[in-house]
């Protein structure tokens, strides 16, 4: 059985972030790797606030053309380039891939989700993410086939949380379906609405 979008938010959220990574590329990118009986998670750590690498990544908003999943911002699918050989994936072809995030994270996980479909590999694969910025432009015209050929794909946003607005639109859209969780909070500190913690809780009331 696979896990539940309220399970994978703690190990997107919280666990990749104070956990011992499975590896890191030099600089910024911290993944973690889970082997379930069903299914096989991939979690992208997201921004560290004290990483001057994580915003500068963040930051490097322009569009560049991918061979493989179309216009991207150029931050995070330099991310997904680099991460993506460095993946062992299961030795059972039919086994589940899930690749779950938060934040930056996110942004990379779903490049790399898009790249595993568009190198026709032959596992399925899914995308779970939360609070994620936009990645796409509007004249990617390629991303929404590679999503629609994944098992599954879903963001999730907090109330309040700004990250997921930015790149600001009608430049940069979301291409996956998002639901909205809660109502905001923390208005003079709306970057809170962003925390990790508050995604597991929410995504737990959610699935109560």
């Amino acid at each position: 059985m696979l896990l539940t979008h309220a399970e994978l938010a703690p190990i997107a959220c919280v666990n990749v972030y104070t956990g011992v990574p499975s590896f890191t590329l030099p600089g910024d990118v911290v993944v973690a790797i889970l082997d379930y009986p069903d299914e096989f998670v991939v979690a992208f750590r997201g921004t560290n606030p004290l990483n001057a690498r994580d915003w500068i990544r963040d930051f490097s908003f322009w569009p560049v053309n991918d061979p493989l999943i179309g216009w991207a911002h150029s931050g995070f699918v330099s991310a997904a380039r680099e991460a993506s050989p460095k993946l062992a994936f299961p030795s059972n072809p039919r086994k589940m891939i899930t690749v779950t995030c938060h934040s930056l994270g996110a942004a990379e996980g779903i490049c790399v989700a898009g790249m595993h479909v568009a190198k026709g590999r032959p596992n399925p694969i899914r995308f779970v993410g939360f609070g994620c910025p936009r990645i796409f432009p509007i004249w990617n015209f390629k991303i929404a086939g590679l999503v629609a050929q994944m098992a599954g794909a879903h963001l999730y946003a907090n109330a309040g949380d700004p990250v997921p607005h930015v790149p600001l639109a009608p430049i940069y859209l979301h291409r996956v379906p998002q639901t909205t969780l809660g109502e905001p909070l923390f208005a003079l500190d709306p970057i809170r609405n962003h925390f990790g913690a508050l995604y597991v809780e929410r995504m737990a009331a959610l699935n109560s």
